[in-house]
């Protein structure tokens, strides 16, 4: 009997573990059956501007105990700033409640912001505060980074999101900006929601990404830690001397370091414009009432750039946004392609009000004239119904005549510049001042350092060597030293300390800036045509004005061409590329940012056709900011992308692909309509749509690649027919990066023959196929 009942309960046990095993593999079937991102965890998607509107934002802190205990400590401190030390971040979360009655979480990382106590009120036992918050697991409204400040804080509120978006209009890189109600550890305010200046910035306002720079404040509020927060004057307590003295040393460093690390040539380009601009600070910023740059050297001697940078000056004066244009408040975006720091909108403490004492900073750019002509046609020009749409947006309720009201004292300043700028002598105009290398102003800056932080040990580079700088601690007291490539980026981010001694990069020795010229591009005008052509060494060219076509040869390895500002019309234009694939030097891109070996930049395009044959960069053909109709574009054997637009508006009526080391076609930031294409053995995508593009097609072909069509990050790709043969998956639609959502794909008459996996979508994305 017992042996009976043993066996039985054996078989009990075996019955058991049985059907473990059958639940455990029926579980593993389903959830291979559903949709997967196929790029790791799900970001969220928290809506931000659109018919979704924000009732309030609540942010809390998981750890509330040491977030008080934190604020005490700020709160007791007896200084006239915020420490450092005690700006360190919390893990909390953001609650996006939206008056329908929805909510969105965000999980975050948040901290006290802001520099001086202004961003920290007490009162009626109860704290107010600036926070700096960065999401963690995804995004609101494609931001993954921003301040939540006190109202004041940027002066008029509604004035700096007025001005953020005018300033945008003008094609000046400013942040996103509006009023929201927020609620932090249950104490309710209205606060200024702003992005911070981060790679998500620079996408929205159509820039390529690159640098990013800012003062490198370090010695700056050193100083001003050590003064207690009491009655006396600025001047009585030796405010003024020790800031004077902080400026005379002020440096740059670069906010988005990692960006450094991706290649060699991200790394030449950071250290490359970090050495430029701190020889602009050196030559610029000398006292507390010589404490802005001249737009000669930020704009590099170009008459265009400068034009632009006097532009962005007199817009900030005219809505009395001048502490925008103090030194140690400055962040600059360093334009690869036009090789010039392009100034990004910061804290300009903004109160647009009629200013009869309003001055210029001497000595002024003698095309400051040009300058305010142009500034003042695009004001004219301003399309009001567009701009009175993104205020809306932005929370501001205005009217046409609320607008029209900014914008006539923004007039007046504007003529009381105008008034200046006549009076001035010719003496008080520069134009052919050049950056001033001498080594006095080199061991100036150092001395000054040296007062300010007497630990502090100097970094110059050495050229041609990737690893091998020079260790100083005065100009002329050097070694050589091997700096890692870890410790580079936090080297040229201000944060490399190593046994309290605070490493400090200058640039390169002992002139900071590069003898070598890498890469120099040449122009070629052709006047009647208004076509700006540039070119590297190994670059030929014929131009034929009886068949109006233009055919470009490559003599060497990744050299380089692109047009910029040009109006094509009428034209083709061949390129013949170099058949060598190997030892390829400027992958993905040249010192100028370049990915392609052709690019179009800026550029407008009516009845023109395109042929390439034989690609050694990372795109055949690049496309930047262009708008217009293209033709034909036809392109073989391209090493890697074959066509790359981005921040677009472009028709093109057929493209033509054949034999793509990448994707044959990659579009992103942009709106493109596209008649038909023909793509044939892309290696990766036949159609890659990204980065929140909008895609009509009405004919589409794919033969021989891994993936048919892909929609990604927020874009929505429409097909009229399409034709895909011999792929592993016919079409995908996913979310990759934290900032978008996902992918949206519609085909009206889908055919796909041949494949592993016909669709592959994740939760955030959709296929409708409709036959």
């Amino acid at each position: 009997m017992r042996s009976q009942l043993k066996k039985l309960r054996h078989r009990s046990y075996n019955l058991r573990a049985h059907y473990k095993i059958i639940l455990f593999l029926i579980i593993l079937i389903i959830i291979n059956l559903l949709p997967k991102n196929l790029y790791g965890d799900e970001f969220i998607n928290c809506k931000l501007n659109n018919n979704q509107k924000i009732d309030k934002i609540e942010i809390e802190i998981y750890k509330n105990k040491k977030w008080i205990e934190n604020n005490i400590k700020i709160l007791i401190s007896n200084t006239r700033t915020i420490p450092k030390k005690l700006r360190k971040r919390f893990k909390g979360q953001v609650v996006v409640n939206y008056i329908d009655g929805s909510r969105c979480i965000l999980k975050a990382k948040i901290r006290q912001n802001g520099d001086f106590k202004d961003h920290f009120n007490y009162k009626n036992n109860s704290i107010k505060q600036s926070l700096n918050v960065q999401l963690s697991n995804g995004n609101l409204g494609n931001i993954i980074s921003f301040k939540l400040l006190l109202d004041g804080t940027r002066g008029n509120s509604e004035d700096e999101i007025f001005l953020t978006e005018l300033l945008r209009e003008l094609n000046f890189i400013s942040p996103r900006s509006q009023m929201i109600k927020v609620r932090v550890n249950n104490l309710n305010a209205i606060m200024l929601f702003q992005e911070n200046a981060k790679k998500e910035l620079l996408e929205y306002n159509g820039r390529i990404e690159s640098p990013i720079y800012e003062s490198n404040e370090n010695d700056y509020f050193k100083f001003l830690e050590k003064f207690e927060n009491n009655n006396l004057t600025n001047d009585e307590i030796g405010f003024n001397h020790s800031l004077n003295q902080a400026i005379m040393g002020l440096l740059a460093r670069q906010t988005n370091a990692k960006w450094a690390s991706r290649s060699a040539t991200h790394s030449k380009i950071s250290f490359d414009a970090l050495s430029d601009l701190n020889l602009v600070y050196m030559n610029s910023v000398k006292s507390i009432k010589d404490d802005q740059f001249d737009n000669t050297f930020l704009g590099n001697q170009n008459k265009q750039n400068i034009i632009n940078l006097e532009k962005y000056n007199l817009i900030l004066k005219a809505v009395n946004g001048e502490h925008a244009l103090i030194s140690h408040n400055r962040k600059f975006y360093w334009n690869k392609i036009e090789k010039y720091f392009e100034p990004i909108y910061y804290d300009g403490n903004v109160n647009i009000i009629r200013n009869d004492n309003i001055k210029l900073n001497l000595p002024a750019n003698n095309h400051i004239k040009v300058a305010l002509n142009e500034l003042e046609i695009s004001l004219k020009n301003l399309d009001f119904k567009k701009f009175r749409k993104n205020l809306n947006i932005r929370g501001l309720k205005f009217t046409e005549k609320d607008i029209e009201k900014k914008l006539s004292i923004i007039f007046y300043n504007l003529s009381k510049l105008r008034a200046e700028i006549k009076s001035l002598s010719s003496e008080s105009l520069n134009s052919n001042e050049k950056l001033n290398t001498n080594n006095n102003i080199i061991k100036g800056v150092i001395k000054n350092k040296k007062k300010n932080n007497p630990q502090s040990v100097f970094i110059f580079k050495k050229e041609k060597q990737k690893n091998e700088f020079l260790i100083c601690k005065n100009f002329d007291e050097c070694k050589n030293i091997k700096i890692k490539k870890s410790d580079q980026i936090k080297l040229i981010s201000g944060e490399l300390i190593k046994n309290n001694q605070e490493y400090i990069y200058l640039g390169y020795y002992p002139y900071l800036k590069t003898k070598i010229k890498d890469n120099e591009f040449y122009l070629k005008k052709f006047t009647e045509y208004n076509i700006n052509f540039y070119f590297n060494d190994g670059i030929e060219f014929k131009f034929d004005k009886n068949k109006e076509e233009l055919n470009i040869f490559q003599t060497k390895p990744e050299a380089r061409a692109y047009f910029f500002k040009s109006d094509l019309k009428n034209l083709n234009i061949n390129f013949q590329g170099y058949k060598n694939f190997d030892n390829l030097k400027f992958f993905p891109f040249d010192f100028r940012g370049l990915t392609g070996c052709l690019t179009f930049y800026k550029s407008k395009f009516n009845n023109v056709n395109l042929k390439f044959e034989n690609s050694n960069c990372e795109d055949s053909i690049n496309m930047i900011n262009v708008s217009g109709e293209i033709n034909d574009i036809f392109i073989k054997n391209s090493y890697s992308d074959s066509l790359d637009i981005d921040f677009s508006k472009i028709n093109i009526k057929r493209i033509e692909v054949q034999n793509s080391g990448n994707d044959c076609v990659d579009v992103s930031f942009g709106k493109y309509n596209f008649g038909k294409l023909d793509l044939d053995k892309c290696q990766d995508k036949g159609l890659s749509v990204g980065e929140t593009s909008k895609i009509f097609v009405k004919d589409i072909k794919i033969n021989n690649s891994s993936v048919g069509i892909a929609s990604k990050d927020g874009s929505i790709a429409n097909f009229l027919k399409s034709n895909i043969n011999n792929v592993n998956t016919c079409l995908e639609s996913y979310n990759k990066k934290q900032e978008f959502s996902g992918g949206y794909i519609k085909v009206d008459n889908f055919n796909c023959s041949n494949f592993i996996k016909q669709l592959s979508f994740d939760s955030q994305s959709k296929i409708i196929l409709e036959n």
